[in-house]
Parts: structure tokens; C-alpha cells; sequence
């Protein structure tokens, strides 16, 4: 299963490096497991709900703040890659990577 998960998180890494512009997101490369937990820099002011977003875009990503004690310093989305395989993986960073395309491109408050 090792062997499973670490290829899934290089393929989930590559991914995001390569879809994932660094201006809209950081991401720690994780040391093992198998989870992402994705910073997002989206603009102040964004009147939208991201998760309905997600959806349209046929992504699922776990917000983040639902992981947090407190308040998170900014959105944030936690990744699994776990019941995926890499091409699943790649299909839906590639259009997690739209969702957040079409995010910033909406009008600011």
C-alpha cells in the first residue's frame, strides 16, 4: 500500500505543479500519507461559495477551515488522494485548477 499512496502523491504533485499556478496556490509537499492541504490566493472580496464551484466543475475537495480549532489564516482545501488512481488524480486537479481559474476571474467586492 506504500508503494500505492506514494505514487499517487507524485502523480497528485506533478499535477498540481504543472495545473496549479503558484500565484493562486501553495501546497507543503507532504513527507508521507496521503492527503494535500492546499493554501488558496484568491482575491478579498470574492462573493462566492467555493464548494459550489467545486461542484460545477465536477471537483470534491474538503474545505479546509472544517480541519482547523480556529479560524485558518486564509482558504484552504485538504486533498485525499486515497481512493483515487492516477488518473483520477490528475483529472481532478486539472479541474480543480478550471474551478479556481474561473473563481478569479469573478468581479471583486
Amino acid at each position: 500500500m506504500h508503494r500505492v499512496f506514494r505514487r499517487r502523491m507524485r502523480t497528485a504533485l506533478q499535477a498540481l505543479r504543472h495545473w496549479m499556478p503558484p500565484e493562486w496556490v501553495t501546497w507543503p509537499e507532504p513527507s508521507g500519507g496521503y492527503l494535500i492541504w492546499l493554501r488558496l490566493r484568491l482575491p478579498p472580496g470574492l462573493p462566492v461559495d467555493l464548494g459550489h464551484v467545486l461542484a460545477e466543475h465536477n471537483v470534491r475537495a474538503a474545505p479546509g477551515e472544517d480541519f482547523f480549532p480556529g479560524e485558518p489564516s486564509g482558504p484552504c482545501l485538504r486533498l485525499s488522494i486515497s481512493g483515487l488512481d492516477e488518473q483520477a488524480i490528475t483529472v481532478g486537479i486539472e479541474r480543480l485548477a478550471a474551478a479556481l481559474e474561473s473563481v478569479r476571474r469573478w468581479p471583486t467586492r
